[in-house]
């Protein structure tokens, strides 16, 4: 009951949104394994990133036996995945504290903070919709408790899980769980670098257009990074040891041992990172995204953390517990509003919204062809109060290529980079295009629709609310 009450409080703090940053590419996925027919021009912008998760496959079959709504089943994985990723917390800090009270605290502040960002890798602790990363994480924490139990072969199971669910976060988090299991102290002139051994995404076929859609992600280069991710990345290294030392302090090694192995685990791929972060000569191994290991980091730095607060600061007094805990969940609920002012908290499928963007999707998906194919501003994702939301994982319709989500595909799959950069430059200005500029890209690609924020003269454009208009290209 605990655990599904600290879950019900995550979901309300941090939110579900359907569609939006990375759901861009994994819903569209699930959608055209659900209705094949969907998506005939531009399948290959997400499902070369994506046909490697299994859980899209999973959501795509529940659906399929359910009957009900793509955006549903999602809510109730992600709660699913919630609620796993809680109980795995719970089962390393029962490792780490032997009082519940500190457990306790350890936890809630984890589900407090879902939506904290992390530095300066684009990731949160748990996403905002259904991302396999939070169940590979989830697996990660049961591995991490089977460790502490000397549990080998259960962690090994567990840490396989992890990476066949999201194989990169899977794998720094197969390397930590490494690094926690070893016998350290008996270890002398081990090298470590030997752990980085896992099959992860390296670039062997480096092309101009290619290069250029990698350099505009700016989380894949540490030189882009500003002072703040730079201390987000090396201030948790301090807090883990001190974390250590007051371990020890209140008799509890386990926690001990987990804070310092996870500042050498922090070290190894900071400094790796940093090797292939920052020479613009290697980035062809960028997308192995060593920076992105914080997520883990993160994650065990804020249980450990609220343990040892709750240990020392909050121990029984109720209104301690009240005055940090009502104010932080206070605090994250009202920056995910301002993230997301104009949709529902809980958004879902047939849900009122004032997004204008959403709305136009919405009717698309109702009123236009499956095979209808869009031209669409490349930065449309950037335009004020969009929001983020992808066309094609709510409009269910194809489009020619983006500069966000597609282009972040793009860098850890070069072999369609030059499509990429021919369709994006292909609208280079298209908040100016006239009926002339959309009948070319007609000519040469095939697009009937047209998602604008103006009327377009000479086109006829059946839905025209709040400055967005869809139009027919004849």
């Amino acid at each position: 009951m605990l655990l599904c009450a600290l879950t019900c409080g995550a979901m309300l703090v941090q939110g579900f949104h359907s569609g939006m940053e990375d759901d861009a590419i994994y819903l569209p996925a699930i959608k055209k394994l659900v209705n094949p027919a969907l998506y005939p021009y531009d399948a290959q912008y997400f499902s070369s990133q994506t046909k490697g998760f299994p859980v899209l496959r999973l959501v795509a079959a529940s659906v399929r036996v359910s009957h009900l709504p793509v955006e549903m089943v999602q809510l109730l994985w992600q709660i699913a995945s919630v609620f796993l990723l809680i109980a795995g917390c719970w089962q390393v800090s029962k490792r780490c504290f032997s009082e519940f009270r500190d457990r306790l605290g350890g936890v809630a502040l984890v589900a407090s903070l879902l939506t904290m960002p992390v530095a300066g890798t684009a990731l949160y602790i748990s996403d905002q919709h259904l991302h396999p990363r939070t169940l590979s994480c989830a697996a990660l924490l049961f591995a991490i408790s089977a460790v502490l139990d000397r549990r080998y072969k259960l962690a090994t199971l567990l840490s396989v899980a992890a990476v066949a669910l999201h194989p990169l976060m899977g794998g720094f988090g197969m390397i930590y769980v490494v690094i926690l299991g070893l016998p350290l102290e008996r270890l002398r002139g081990f090298n470590f670098a030997l752990l980085g051994g896992l099959p992860l995404p390296i670039i062997l076929n480096r092309n101009a257009a290619w290069q250029e859609a990698n350099a505009r992600v700016s989380y894949l280069h540490l030189s882009h990074w500003a002072w703040y991710e730079w201390l987000g990345a090396f201030a948790p290294m301090a807090l883990l040891w001190w974390f250590s030392r007051v371990a020890e302090k209140i008799g509890s090694p386990e926690l001990a041992r987990l804070c310092k192995r996870l500042v050498l685990f922090s070290v190894l791929m900071t400094a790796a990172a940093m090797v292939v972060g920052i020479p613009a000569s290697l980035d062809w191994i960028a997308p192995i995204q060593p920076m992105r290991h914080l997520q883990l980091v993160y994650l065990l730095m804020l249980l450990a953390g609220g343990g040892l607060l709750a240990h020392y600061v909050l121990k029984s007094a109720l209104w301690r517990w009240a005055l940090l805990f009502v104010p932080l969940c206070g605090g994250m609920l009202y920056a995910q509003r301002d993230l997301f002012p104009t949709s529902p908290h809980i958004d879902l499928r047939g849900e009122r919204t004032e997004n204008r963007w959403v709305l136009a999707f919405r009717w698309i998906r109702d009123n236009t062809p499956q095979n209808a194919y869009f031209a669409v501003d490349p930065n449309y994702m950037r335009r004020p109060g969009e929001e983020y939301f992808g066309f094609r994982a709510i409009a269910e319709r194809s489009k020619l290529a983006d500069y966000s989500k597609d282009m972040s595909v793009v860098a850890v799959a070069p072999d369609l980079a030059p499509a990429w950069k021919e369709e994006v430059e292909s609208m280079r200005g298209y908040e100016n295009f006239q009926r002339g500029d959309f009948l070319r890209l007609k000519g040469k690609y095939g697009v009937d629709w047209a998602l604008t924020e103006k009327e377009i003269a000479g086109l006829d454009c059946p839905y025209h609310q709040k400055r967005v208009f869809v139009c027919r290209i004849e």
